[in-house]
């Protein structure tokens, strides 16, 4: 086992390593498809996303004392070494790895309760939400001049989700927080994989895998 890897490292080690592929789900369960390979850290995200919806129980195990196995510092040393190679001083190493881990869990989490919601509801998302929506409208009827840039966004999401449905309809029978979900994922990690390309020293060199 490594030495001198301190907790904040070593939590993040359980994003899971593998072929990239695409999880989609259906009628409760995840499908993987094959897909093209990303740039490897969003490969790497994206096997994690794929992990925990295969296995959500592991959602349920404590991070503050992890597991500490051996596939864990796998999938550990494969990050660092990306993140190596582009040149980040080790602080900020620490930092991003632990921004990913709980980025990818985080958003994998919602997905996973929202699954687990309606199979144990027999509620779906819409139905759920329509049902909240039309009486928040009676409760809060000032809604729109008591939180008005909620308001806007909300009308915003909407016009662009109208849109944006055609744009997606091979996943028009994911339940509604899963999809946006992934969507969220997919967005978040292109912003945050921006922010780490933006702290690489220019003409960082590619650093040696061992020391």
């Amino acid at each position: 086992m490594a030495r001198g890897a301190g907790p904040e490292v070593v939590k993040t080690a359980q994003v899971p390593a593998g072929t990239a592929r695409s999880g989609r789900v259906r009628g409760g369960r995840v499908r993987t498809v094959p897909r093209r390979r990303p740039p490897p850290a969003s490969g790497l995200a994206g096997d994690g996303w794929d992990f925990y919806l295969r296995h959500p129980w592991v959602l349920q195990v404590s991070q503050a004392r992890p597991v500490l196995g051996p596939n864990e510092y796998a999938v550990l040393e494969a990050l660092l070494r990306i993140l190596r190679a582009a040149g980040l001083e080790a602080t900020l190493v620490r930092r991003v790895v632990g921004t990913l881990y709980h980025f990818v869990r985080a958003t994998a989490q919602t997905a996973a309760e929202a699954l687990r919601a309606g199979a144990e509801t027999g509620v779906d998302d819409t139905e759920w939400w329509y049902a909240r929506s039309a009486v928040m409208g009676q409760v809060v009827p000032d809604f729109a001049e008591r939180y008005p840039t909620v308001h806007w966004l909300n009308s915003a999401a909407a016009e662009a989700a109208a849109k944006d449905e055609a744009s997606h309809a091979d996943d028009a029978d994911v339940p509604y927080l899963v999809r946006e979900a992934k969507r969220t994922f997919d967005a978040g990690l292109a912003v945050l994989l921006d922010g780490v390309a933006g702290r690489v020293p220019p003409r960082a060199a590619s650093r040696p895998e061992d020391s």
